[in-house]
């Protein structure tokens, strides 16, 4: 049966056609549908089997006087109009005191026959619009809404006793992590031996989240769906796994044997020497912050290697001496993974030069902004090269806990070593992936807008300023990237197209008058925000001065 797409509910698609809102009747995102009946110049399109929606985040219009019936309670019924612009807005019944409009979870209830809205269940209030907490709890929702795991599906994966015989014991290693403070979720450790020769046995270990969490366990499941954990700055992670195993029994923790995945190699002369991987059992003895690792005799080790992995960065800097392992071992594995044409790798596309020129003169510094996004593809694929690492193949394998593509790398790793699974390309899944990490790009985007509305003036529009990086336009409108330096992230702006040839004409959106920019001018905004919209995009309100 055909599955009905969607981004936004005015525009469907069935198997990459188009298909009018007027042809269907009752279906929502992701259904399996079937066309029934209707002139033969207008079939319509009727849901066989409804998908497993997600929980929605949105705002109960509470203040609106318009009722939409009563449930057999006599509680009043209000618009719902979800965050995610997939779904239409929904009848929700609701004892909230209607003086503020709020953000609710809901769930989905039915859609009846002669109903032109669903009927949707109140999950859960988070609180006012507007209101800081509330408003980042939604985002949680919107972009990882099947992650609230309940102490019932926590339990349903419990640790067990694993069979260790054939792992390397590394326990006696002196051992540790370094990550930000009060971090609990922790992926990465690092041993290592100086050797009277001089060199140095190092162990890279990464938390072996594949064999705790079976493949199509019903939490696996969820991971997949949901692709990463998000972080907000202050607040508790929204946690790809369940907390007890992202943040207990499969994170790194000291003082505490756990499973690991490690990479194992010596360094002599600055040169690395015979690396292998092999499961492991290790033991974290110590624990530190970017900061306080400076001030231990582990820094000198931690320095070499990250001017032998990475030399074009700057090795003073405590996080890219943890990046650079990261990137090692990432590397490592890709290797093996093409050599085996299986498993997930990460490919990154050259950069718009042109872009990269307008950015080297704002700052050297955000030439990054000139890459495309990067990307999941089969290891298989004849073309993998990461640009942004200057690498010619490149996969994520180090934050298990984080992200589900190394998860299934683990997996496609044992499944080689074992000879034990058909290792196939997962078009599916790389979909699946690249959907949940652009969402995790979007979650990130929008936070950045929340936390810099906490400083907006509530009677004045406050002003911003940025730089021109590009623009495209169709005949009547033209959609201007603005990257803004006090926020680091581009913005983009629409407005009502006239010309374009080495610079671009606009019109103001009163239409009254004109303003022309080339790439690389400095362009001042105006920047308000309207609570009552529900997508994000459209609460920002952005008007160029000049």
């Amino acid at each position: 049966m055909p599955i009905l797409k969607t981004k936004d509910y005015k525009k469907f698609e069935i198997d990459g056609a188009e298909i009018p809102f007027s042809c269907l009747d009752r279906c929502l995102p992701e259904d399996q549908v079937c066309q029934g009946g209707g002139p033969e110049n207008k079939k319509i399109w009727i849901t066989t089997t409804r998908a497993k929606y997600p929980p929605l985040v949105g705002i109960l219009d509470v203040t609106n006087k318009t009722r939409y019936g009563f449930t057999a309670k006599n509680v009043p019924i209000y618009l719902f109009h979800p965050m995610n612009k997939a779904f239409p807005p929904f009848r929700v019944g609701s004892t909230t005191e209607p003086n503020q409009n709020v953000l609710a979870v809901i769930a989905f209830e039915s859609w009846d026959l002669n109903q032109s809205l669903p009927r949707g269940s109140c999950q859960q209030i988070l609180g006012p619009v507007g209101d800081y907490l509330a408003e980042a709890e939604a985002l949680y929702w919107l972009y990882s809404p099947f992650t609230a795991y309940t102490k019932k599906q926590s339990l349903s994966l419990e640790p067990v006793s694993y069979d260790v015989e054939n792992r390397m014991d590394i326990t006696d290693w002196p051992t540790f992590n370094v990550d930000p403070a009060g971090c609990r979720d922790i992926d990465d450790v690092f041993s290592y031996r100086q050797r009277a020769d001089g060199s140095v046995d190092c162990i890279i270990t990464i938390a072996d989240v594949a064999e705790i969490l079976p493949e199509n366990h019903p939490i696996d499941l969820i991971a997949k769906a949901t692709g990463q954990s998000l972080y907000q700055d202050g607040r508790k992670p929204r946690h790809m796994l369940p907390a007890d195993l992202a943040e207990d029994y499969g994170s790194l923790v000291t003082d505490r044997e756990r499973l690991g995945l490690s990479l194992i190699f010596t360094l002599t002369n600055n040169k690395v020497f015979s690396t292998v991987f092999r499961e492991t059992v290790v033991k974290n003895k110590e624990t530190f912050t970017y900061e306080s690792i400076n001030n231990t005799g582990h820094k000198d080790i931690l320095r070499t290697l990250c001017e032998v992995f990475t030399p074009d960065t700057d090795a003073s800097d405590s996080h890219n001496w943890i990046a650079a392992l990261m990137i090692f071992y990432n590397k490592e594995m890709a290797l093996r993974l093409k050599d085996w044409s299986a498993g997930i790798c990460r490919s990154h596309k050259a950069p718009n030069e042109e872009k990269m020129k307008i950015l080297e003169k704002i700052d050297p510094t955000l030439k990054f902004l000139a890459m495309s996004s990067a990307e999941y593809i089969s290891a298989g694929a004849p073309e993998t090269r990461h640009h942004g690492l200057n690498a010619e193949i490149y996969c994520h394998a180090t934050s298990p806990l984080r992200r589900y593509a190394d998860i299934q790398n683990q997996r496609v790793w044992k499944w080689i070593i074992r000879e034990n699974h058909d290792i196939t390309s997962n078009d599916y899944l790389l979909e699946l992936l690249n959907t949940a990490s652009k969402a995790a790009k979007k979650h990130d985007r929008d936070y950045t807008f929340l936390v810099a509305l906490q400083s907006l003036r509530p009677t004045t529009d406050d002003i911003i300023e940025g730089y021109l990086l590009d623009y495209t336009h169709n005949d009547t409108t033209a959609k201007l990237e603005i990257y803004v330096p006090s926020w680091q992230k581009s913005i983009k702006i629409k407005y009502p197209f006239i010309s374009a040839d080495t610079s671009i004409k606009i019109k103001t959106r009163d239409e009254k008058s004109e303003m022309e920019f080339k790439k690389g001018d400095k362009i001042r905004a105006a920047i308000s925000f309207d609570a009552s919209r529900p997508y994000w995009k459209e609460r920002m309100i952005f008007r160029i001065l000049s």
